[in-house]
C-alpha cells in the first residue's frame, strides 16, 4: 500500500491531507456538541452507521432513537 497510485492509498501518514486535518480539528472543537459522526468514504460508496468503535454497539442505549435513523 505504499504506492501513491494504488486505489486505496492511505497517504504517507495519518492526517496527511488538509481535508482530514480540517475534519479532525472541527470534531475536536465541537466534540461536546456532537452525538455521532457519519463516516463517509469516497471509495466504495460506503455508509457506516455509528457504533463509536465499541466492541458492543451500545449507541441505542446511550442515545435512544439514534440507531433507527440509520437502520
Amino acid at each position: 500500500m505504499a504506492d501513491p497510485g494504488f486505489l486505496n492509498y492511505p497517504g504517507p501518514k495519518a492526517f496527511s491531507e488538509p481535508e482530514s486535518v480540517a475534519f479532525k480539528n472541527f470534531l475536536a472543537e465541537h466534540k461536546k456538541e456532537l452525538d455521532f459522526v457519519i463516516n463517509a468514504h469516497s471509495n466504495g460508496n460506503a455508509f457506516i452507521y455509528p457504533f463509536n468503535g465499541r466492541q458492543k454497539n451500545d449507541i441505542e442505549e446511550r442515545r435512544p432513537g439514534i440507531l433507527s435513523i440509520f437502520s
